[in-house]
């Protein structure tokens, strides 16, 4: 599970995951949840939570159904919370405020986030696959979804780098920039099953990322407290 090793790897920089205590936000097949409940050890716990059961993978962890952006959790429980490809499907900008402001009461005081979310300004839009979709203002994305066939309404909000970094600040997070980082470990961990286009794509030199950084497909960041 190569996007699972790819968050173990990105947040072993910054913590241990043995004696971890770890919830994943938005679990979908449970395969995440799963993977991590194997790297925790023998003392360490994980619990995923998700507004559906749609799990194909229930040992190992701990699975709670959420309604909303509400967490069932008590404050300062978690050591690491995983949001991967999540706040971008929660709802509006207030919804966004209210899954991060939850995601802080729940996380210990020198815990860690492992934060993924689609760029708003990527050319291809990961859900439906069309182009400049997730560009477009929210009415127009639908009526272009229903031009295509692919559906009556565009339902996720992704985010761009400033209004994400926006969102962090006001919702008392600090961010260290792991995008970068990510494209490195992807391609250390997909190159024998990349394409060419791909493998060229992700061996760019180091210094002409920032160059494509506005347009880069998905937004990774570690998130730790700080004090409001």
């Amino acid at each position: 599970m190569r996007k699972a090793r790819k968050i173990e790897l990105l947040l072993s920089a910054f913590s241990s995951l043995q004696g971890a205590r770890i919830l994943e936000v938005g679990t979908g097949s449970g395969y995440m949840a799963q993977y991590f409940s194997e790297r925790v050890g023998p003392t360490g716990r994980v619990h995923a939570c998700d507004v559906m059961d749609q799990r194909q993978v229930t040992e190992g962890y701990e699975f709670q159904q959420i309604q909303d952006t509400r967490l069932p959790y008590q404050d300062d429980t978690f050591d690491i919370v995983i949001t991967n490809h999540v706040i971008e499907h929660v709802g509006e900008r207030e919804a966004q405020i209210q899954h991060l402001q939850e995601i802080r009461r729940v996380l210990k005081p020198d815990g860690y986030v492992y934060l993924a979310v689609p760029n708003r300004w990527a050319f291809i839009e990961p859900h439906y696959k069309l182009l400049f979709l997730s560009w477009l203002p929210a009415p127009l994305s639908s009526i272009y979804l229903r031009l295509r066939g692919r559906g009556n309404f565009y339902d996720c909000r992704p985010l761009s780098h400033r209004s994400l970094t926006r969102l962090l600040h006001q919702t008392g997070f600090r961010f260290h920039q792991q995008t970068f980082a990510a494209i490195s470990v992807m391609r250390d961990l997909e190159q024998p099953h990349l394409s060419k286009p791909r493998r060229l794509a992700l061996s760019a030199p180091r210094f002409m990322l920032p160059a494509v950084y506005p347009v880069i497909p998905t937004l990774i960041m570690i998130l730790t407290p700080r004090s409001l």
